[in-house]
């Protein structure tokens, strides 16, 4: 293999006089990014030492100049107070009905500044575990009033930089309810807005992580963890190592749904060893009920359910009902692969009535499948029976069927429950395609086979 060798200083000097359309086309710079970013520096100092004002001599004064301190100052003042009338008013707004929020803000100025967008995304992200549809609303919200804002009123960079966060927390808020082609199309449009911005590459890799959380939701396995791996180096160049162990634990997820479960464990635990000082309650808590799937899927039961309990512990704590029941669901599927239905069955029931409260109505479908499973297992067809209509009017009612395909195989299942032909593993088999539907809407249904009349 011929190595080839980086452009010399002296060779990129010469370079200079060239246009940048012209160096485009030079076969070493074409291929090699340090010789290209190298010359594009020597040209930024070319261009700054051709301006005449680099070389005004005039003796400079040794402190500060009285109207840039008063300047900074107007500056700092204002912005002091856009952000806390920002959160006066995001304090008003959010204590009133959800269904007004859109119109509020569309009608009322005071409610259309970057600092308010700043303030929604803020507090979408503090409730986004206690109250999804309130954070969903949040950001949406956000991304709306972000949308309105003119660069009159800011500089481009503060009106691209709001309205980007506005649509990153708006993808993660569909991503974390299920809705994973909206959530790709929001995190793209918060890419193409920070890749707008001259300093962006720190919120480039905030988005990152959401892109590889839905990429790999998608099935798009390579591309995420590619994002992960660059939004992990960048989070490192910059220190931060709180955000470096969401891109870790991303990178783990990712894993996760490939089943690379013996992968993604050490990832895993080097998370809760190394960072479990910076992450936050919830965080934290992700990270050690993800740990207690590992567990699981490797066969460490007894480790999984005690990690299990040590993570719902974290969440109860917390007031993060959304996980802590994510949880419990996990532990009553656990349960009832290891043959324990009765038990299975009573967390079922709890858990299914407590995702629909909180208004996760994908997971209450999911939860009333797992219970209409281990009835079956004790011959309870009737009660399966109507769990499998119920599950129908929910997925009808919300919106979720987005193809006929989970209609499809919902009433595939009624029926079959109806002619009580429906086995443990026919709902086991319907309920896994549920799962699977949101992250692969144009997945087909394939029926399996029923018991014998």
């Amino acid at each position: 293999m011929i190595v080839e060798r980086h452009y010399e200083d002296e060779t990129l000097i010469a370079l200079l006089d060239k246009t940048p359309e012209d160096t485009s086309h030079d076969p070493h710079l074409s291929v090699c990014g340090l010789c290209s970013e190298t010359l594009e520096s020597y040209r930024a100092v070319a261009n700054v030492l051709g301006d005449e004002a680099v070389w005004n001599l005039r003796q400079l004064t040794s402190g500060p100049d009285p109207k840039t301190m008063a300047n900074l100052r107007s500056f700092t003042a204002a912005a002091a107070t856009e952000t806390e009338s920002g959160a006066q008013l995001v304090d008003v707004l959010i204590s009133q009905p959800r269904a007004t929020w859109s119109e509020t803000v569309r009608h009322d100025l005071r409610y259309q500044t970057a600092s308010v967008v700043r303030q929604l995304v803020e507090r979408s992200e503090i409730v986004i575990d206690t109250m999804p549809p309130d954070a969903l609303e949040m950001a949406r919200v956000g991304v709306e009033i972000g949308q309105l804002l003119g660069n009159d009123e800011y500089t481009s960079d503060v009106v691209r930089k709001a309205l980007g966060a506005a649509w990153r927390q708006y993808g993660y808020t569909l991503f974390y309810i299920g809705e994973f082609n909206k959530a790709l199309d929001a995190s793209e449009r918060s890419r193409a807005l920070f890749e707008q911005c001259a300093v962006a590459d720190y919120d480039l890799a905030r988005v990152g992580i959401v892109r590889a959380l839905v990429y790999g939701s998608l099935e798009r396995y390579d591309e995420a963890q590619n994002i992960a791996v660059e939004s992990a180096r960048i989070f490192r160049a910059w220190g931060d190592r709180k955000r470096l162990a969401s891109a870790l634990s991303s990178e783990a997820h990712i894993l996760i749904l490939q089943d690379r479960y013996h992968e993604a464990l050490p990832i895993l635990e080097e998370v809760e060893n190394d960072f479990k000082e910076l992450m936050d309650s919830n965080a934290r808590a992700r990270v050690i009920g993800n740990i207690a799937l590992c567990f699981a899927q490797t066969g460490k039961i007894a480790d999984a359910l005690q990690t299990y309990q040590i993570a719902a512990a974290i969440h109860e704590e917390t007031g993060t009902r959304t996980e802590a029941a994510r949880i419990r669901y996990n532990v009553a599927d656990l349960l009832a692969a290891q043959g324990k239905f009765a038990e299975a069955q009573t967390r079922m029931r709890r858990i299914r009535n407590e995702f629909a409260s909180l208004g996760m109505t994908y997971a209450a479908v999911c939860a009333g499948l797992g219970l209409a499973e281990t009835l079956l297992v004790h011959g309870d067809a009737a009660e399966a029976e109507v769990l499998c209509r119920t599950a129908i009017e929910q997925f009808q009612r919300t919106g979720l069927a987005q193809t006929t395909q989970g209609l499809l195989a919902l009433t595939f299942l009624r029926e079959a429950t109806t002619h009580r032909r429906a086995t443990p593993e026919v709902v086991r088999h319907v309920r896994k395609f549920i799962e699977r539907l949101p992250r692969e809407p144009g997945l087909a249904f394939a029926a399996p086979a029923l018991a014998a009349h």
